[in-house]
């Protein structure tokens, strides 16, 4: 199978591109149980740690990974076949293993002054001082939040823009999520903002059938309200939502066939397009004192107070880090599940959690890096695409409970994407390891380092080719 097929086409898989900067998390704290929604302030210059450039921020989609820069600026590498590099370009700058990309980063177009950036699907967007937004990639299902599904551009016949466009009605926001084929913007004063694809009411607006078509499905090619307020954090996933509430409680909406939503259920309480869904967002059951959030394909965790980590939804592969794959329920969508959150075993000094595909990952006290979940492409980073152990029936390789990456100390930021991951160490070394199909790891190969599951693969972090400084 190819990295992100489990009898699903590939471009299918959604991960989440969950951000996680620590530093910024532990600080902010404090000013998020207030009520606050501290900006990030910007750089003002990149500053150059031993000739090498100074990043703040990473987050990595379905197949691509984006860095903000101490400047404002935002470099991107991996798959560009819908633009989702925002280089200008999606036939290029390269060629992986037959599909459009670039296996180093490459500049963003027109970005200067962004605080925070978020990946998903096949698109990516930058907050940028002032409050506004601007996204790049595809807008198959107007995830750009222009007003448009049918362009500005093509790329390789799909709509998108290969350079940012601005989303619409967006002035004061505080922090991005971006999805699978849908994006949100947690604004100034706790509202939040969603707009893209909404089969699966994943928008929040009490919708699932509109409130426009995109290409044929139901959609928002604008910013919607969605239908909660006092919220502090959000994430976005493959079909699903949620955000942190004030006083540390979680709400999510949208997909729920796999108990993704963590109420109990997976049979509802709607039905979007014939599968279990929520378009309002409920409460996630038992949670108190969460402070972050991080959703991927099927599955949502939450960073709670004293380091724990539970987590719920879809366990396939073992991504809800509770020493089974077979367990705990067996959801509607036919697979194994948790409806409600459970701890992940043993965690207890976690201070940032990111989810991508079908693993997930959280930055531990004293900057390491612990991962569990789907490993068939070495997205685990412990050297091995072989194990510890199997799942789903003994056939993907996957760790049941966390274990350390190799070689990752100092971290302060982690995120995860569809099968790979990456972690900034300090301010200047940034590191990726897992799937390398479409140079995902960004070290300059396209057919390694290594091989797993057939595929090309980095099963240990390899060094990210960012410039130096002039």
């Amino acid at each position: 199978m190819a990295p992100g097929d489990l009898a699903r086409p590939r471009r299918s898989l959604p991960p989440l591109a969950v951000v996680a900067l620590a530093a910024l998390a532990l600080s902010c704290a404090g000013a998020e149980a207030a009520g606050a929604h501290p900006r990030v302030p910007r750089v003002r210059s990149a500053r150059a740690v031993g000739g090498a450039v100074a990043v703040r921020a990473l987050a990595a989609g379905a197949d691509q990974t984006c860095a903000l820069l101490g400047s404002g600026s935002v470099e991107c590498w991996g798959d560009n076949g819908d633009g989702q590099l925002g280089d200008g370009t999606s036939r290029g700058p390269q060629s992986c293993n037959g599909d459009p990309c670039a296996s180093t980063p490459v500049a963003v177009r027109g970005i200067s002054n962004a605080t925070a950036i978020s990946a998903g699907g096949a698109d990516s967007c930058a907050l940028l001082e002032g409050g506004g937004v601007d996204c790049w990639g595809d807008n198959l299902h107007g995830q750009l939040g222009d007003g448009t599904s049918r362009g500005p551009q093509s790329c390789n016949g799909d709509p998108c823009a290969s350079t940012p466009v601005a989303v619409r009605g967006i002035s004061d926001a505080t922090a991005i999520a971006t999805g699978a084929d849908q994006s949100c913007a947690l604004l100034e004063g706790g509202g939040v903002d969603c707009w893209g694809d909404n089969l699966h009411g994943q928008l929040g607006d009490g919708t699932s059938g509109g409130p426009q078509s995109c290409n044929g499905e139901a959609c928002a090619s604008t910013p919607v309200v969605v239908g909660l307020s006092g919220a502090t954090a959000i994430a976005s996933g493959g079909g699903d939502s949620c955000a942190v509430l004030l006083g540390g409680r979680i709400d999510c909406w949208g997909a729920n066939a796999y108990g993704q939503l963590g109420d109990g259920t997976s049979r509802g309480p709607q039905s979007c397009d014939g599968e279990p869904c929520s378009t309002m967002p409920v409460a996630v059951a038992a949670i108190t004192g969460a402070s972050a959030v991080a959703v991927g394909s099927n599955h949502a965790c939450a960073l709670l107070a004293g380091g724990a980590v539970d987590c719920w939804g879809y366990n396939f592969a073992a991504e809800l880090g509770i020493g089974t794959s077979s367990g705990a329920q067996w959801c509607t969508g036919g697979e194994w599940c948790s409806t409600t959150p459970l701890a992940v075993y043993g965690m207890a000094s976690a201070t940032a959690v990111v989810a991508g595909g079908d693993h997930t990952c959280v930055l531990v006290a004293g900057g390491g890096v612990q991962c569990w979940g789907y490993n068939s492409y070495g997205q685990l980073g412990d050297g091995t695409a072989s194990g510890p152990q199997t799942c789903y029936w003994q056939l993907v390789q996957c760790a049941k409970t966390p274990i350390t990456v190799s070689a990752v100390a100092h971290a302060v930021a982690v995120a995860a994407g569809g099968e790979h991951t990456c972690a900034l160490s300090g301010a200047a070394a940034v590191s990726c390891w897992g799937a390398n199909w479409f140079g995902d790891v960004g070290d300059g190969s396209r057919s390694g380092p290594e091989v797993c599951s057939g595929y090309p693969c980095a099963t240990r972090p390899v060094a990210v080719r960012l410039a130096p400084t002039a």
